[in-house]
């Protein structure tokens, strides 16, 4: 655009200034890194002018005569992060350039000043709704140019600050969940490891008695093939009466001998036993692998009564010499979440409450302790609700506001490691945005309360 008057001396003045301040402001700039600004004008005076100052003031002028060239340079993949647009142009106006900068949408964010001859306030008001960040009214004051830089600048060093410390907290989030996420495998890899025992035994009982049935039921096979023979042969005496009543004889003492009576009597049951052994090892292993599955990244719908139910069964073993254990399981829907970490939390409360009632009182048939499982369907809240209770030792006052601090822990070493409660809460509270609640008295027993959200809200998956 062509140059005003005033504006063509104030340039003129500008660059008799450069050789007498640029000795003074050089070391001032070489302290600090040179960044880039995108000069876009089509006066070739006032570029030149650009091009002494810019640097003299720590920046590192990018020039081009056009908006064409102006919009390609901030659209491309490395643009400047500041940029001199001026309004009129050839190509392309400045208002434009600042619509499509901004439109892009992409970072880092780019400082958009534009100058014009242009002082209304619809002016201003048009340039900064294009997208513009700054308004500079020619003639411009070199002065007031160099600090409308700097402050374009400073504007500039803190969102790049900014945006380094959301990456920074991004990646400290996914390496926190990737964390959790590993603690919560080798705690659930732990639990595994203390109940496989008990979870052998569980297995050895009902293969044994299927063992023994078989081998007796390969006892009476025996028995039915010689007593058959018996039969064979003493249907071929049937032509001679004498023969005959002493094939019957040896038949009835073969029967004697090998007591076909009770094989008949005891073959059924054996084959119930070996049915019913059979189907308690399925159960055992169906329990484990629901236990032991390895949740998806998304949460999904889950049956909290089977989980309920394949929890009691992993951790039977714990609980069937000191407690009997009663369920009263709704009728529920299903719960979106992490069924694999509801049922870790299920078996942290599980075996706590089995330890609390081990600890107030030695096992017997007299005096053992009850763990009651409940489900239901808070309809007005719309949350499932699930109570863990027992009647065991108790928790003091001065315990019970610690009882999810990590690794805190009452019992002795190699008992407890202080991190069930706090990975419950953590996978109740934090994970699923549920609650976790706990009610105790000492000498009596206590109860947790878990609540969970049918569908948790937007952002669980993040916590």
């Amino acid at each position: 655009m062509p140059t005003p008057r005033c504006f063509v001396g104030l340039q003129l003045k500008s660059i008799g200034q450069v050789a007498k301040t640029k000795r003074k402001e050089g070391p001032r700039s070489s302290m600090v890194e040179s960044m880039k600004v995108l000069c876009a004008d089509d006066d070739r005076v006032w570029q030149k002018i650009l091009g002494r100052r810019l640097p003299a003031w720590g920046f590192e002028p990018l020039l081009v005569s056009n908006g064409t060239e102006a919009e390609a340079v901030l659209c491309g993949d490395a643009p400047p992060p500041i940029a001199l647009l001026d309004w009129n142009m050839p190509g392309q106006p400045g208002p434009d350039i600042c619509a499509a900068v901004r439109a892009r949408g992409a970072e880092p964010y780019i400082y958009l000043i534009l100058v014009t001859g242009r002082t209304s306030k619809q002016d201003v008001v048009q340039a900064l709704g294009a997208g513009a960040d700054d308004f500079l009214s020619k003639p411009v004051d070199p002065g007031e140019l160099e600090h409308r830089l700097r402050v374009a600048r400073r504007f500039v060093d803190l969102q790049t600050s900014l945006i380094e410390s959301r990456n920074r907290l991004v990646r400290e989030v996914k390496e926190r969940e990737r964390a959790e996420a590993e603690l919560g495998h080798a705690q659930k890899l732990e639990a595994v490891g203390q109940l496989a025992s008990g979870i052998a035994h569980e297995i050895n009982t009902p293969i044994q008695f299927i063992g023994d049935s078989v081998v007796f039921l390969g006892e009476c096979l025996t028995g039915y093939r010689t007593a058959l023979d018996r039969y064979r042969e003493f249907a071929a005496t049937f032509d001679d009466a004498e023969q005959h009543r002493a094939a019957l004889e040896s038949l009835r003492a073969c029967e004697e001998e090998l007591d076909i009576a009770f094989f008949d009597e005891e073959a059924e049951a054996a084959t119930d036993r070996t049915t019913q052994g059979v189907q308690r090892v399925a159960s055992i292993v169906a329990a484990m692998k629901g236990f032991a599955r390895g949740d998806h990244r998304e949460m999904a719908p889950g049956d909290i009564n089977k989980a309920v139910r394949d929890t009691l069964v992993v951790a039977r073993n714990e609980y069937k010499y000191i407690a009997d254990v009663e369920t009263d399981l709704e009728e529920i829907p299903s719960v979106v979440c992490h069924l694999g970490d509801i049922c870790q939390v299920l078996l942290n409360l599980i075996v706590n409450a089995a330890h609390a009632i081990q600890d107030k009182h030695e096992p017997s048939a007299e005096t053992r302790g009850k763990i009651r499982v409940q489900t239901s369907h808070d309809k007005t809240a719309d949350r499932v609700l699930i109570r863990v209770s027992d009647d065991g030792t108790g928790i003091p006052d001065d315990v019970l506001g610690r009882i999810f601090d990590p690794f805190f822990t009452t019992k002795e070493i190699g008992r407890g490691t202080g991190q069930g409660l706090a990975l419950a809460h953590a996978v109740v509270v934090d994970k699923h945005r549920g609650t976790l609640d706990v009610e105790s008295e000492v000498g009596v027993g206590t109860k947790f309360v878990l609540s969970l959200p049918i569908t948790p809200a937007r952002g669980s998956e993040a916590a």
